[in-house]
């Protein structure tokens, strides 16, 4: 059972790959952030089955020929990238789901994650000298499940929270799109919050498959669920007039063209600050603006509107 489910998690990281290869195929000439967090967010899923993968490998193949000295410094190794991966993994998650909405930062969320790392960092480091000095890997034992639990909870109820959110929407294509979503990762999070309370290796097993799973639906359904939520701007589109006659009927500063220009190429609000040298409160007020005179609530609305006038 053990050798399949290393053949599904090779499978499931190929297909992953191909995936984030299309996504970034998508998002030649597009310069849309959305796009670059969903590729970074694919990469640390797909190195967190890398990482299943070499575990359960070294678990089959290598436990009883290498001594039991050098397992525990491999295991440790280990459990240090398994901290960097599943801070990335969720926190790459929680910056997806914000701008799925199209919603800025929530600072609070930003700073309990730093602060989480901070703490696991500190309590690997007392396991780390624990380990140096008597040889007890009882804390590292404890301290990597735990942050597992936590944080694959934390994703949990962002998943919740997305799938409640998405309900209220009323573009059907964007509802549909974002519960599809909410119900995947809802189901994926449950299953590594499983996988981290017990090592049967039907467990593994099943992580195997639910990752395989998961790489397929995006493999197969990234660009419609691009093309359907994020409504990005052709590549070969030429909006200048549309923009141009937009500013015009809607008396568009020529600051909030500039911002204007830029949203229309699928810049972030911070990306945006950096381009024009201003502060976020300038670019919030810019952005609202932009939507209050042209009487639209977000950037899909907005892009649509540009999409129809031209």
């Amino acid at each position: 059972m053990s050798h399949i489910a290393i053949f599904i998690f090779i499978v499931a990281i190929i297909l992953g790959l191909a995936g984030i290869n299309r996504c970034r195929s998508f998002a030649v000439n597009q310069d849309n952030s959305c796009i670059r967090t969903i590729s970074a967010f694919i990469l640390f899923f797909n190195l967190f089955l890398l990482l299943n993968l070499i575990t359960l490998y070294i678990s089959v193949n290598l436990s009883d020929r290498i001594d039991r000295q050098k397992l525990t410094f491999i295991w440790i190794v280990l459990s240090w990238i398994n901290l960097f991966i599943t801070f990335g993994l969720t926190y790459y998650y929680y910056r997806l789901i914000l701008q799925f909405h199209e919603v800025d930062a929530i600072l609070w969320i930003k700073h309990v994650y730093k602060s989480l790392f901070i703490l696991f960092a500190i309590c690997y480091l007392i396991a780390q000298f624990a380990f140096s000095a008597g040889r007890d890997t009882s804390l590292f034992s404890i301290m990597v499940p735990l942050s597992k639990y936590v944080l694959f909870s934390i994703s949990l109820l962002i998943s919740i929270w997305s799938l409640l959110q998405s309900s209220r929407t009323t573009d059907r294509k964007k509802r549909s799109a974002m519960s599809g979503f909410g119900i995947l990762f809802i189901a994926g999070f449950t299953v590594l919050i499983i996988i981290t309370a017990t090592n049967f290796k039907p467990v593994i097993l099943f992580v195997s498959l639910t990752g395989l799973f998961i790489n397929l639906v995006i493999l197969l359904g990234i660009r419609q669920f691009l093309e359907s939520f994020f409504k990005i701007v052709p590549q070969s589109g030429n909006f200048t007039v549309a923009i141009e006659d937009i500013s015009l009927l809607y008396n568009i500063s020529i600051r909030e063209k500039e911002v204007l220009e830029l949203i229309m190429k699928g810049k972030s609000n911070k990306e945006i600050e950096q381009v024009l040298s201003i502060s976020p409160h300038t670019v919030k007020n810019h952005v609202y603006s932009i939507f209050r005179k042209v009487g639209v609530y977000s950037r899909g609305q907005l892009v649509s509107k540009i999409l129809v006038s031209r």
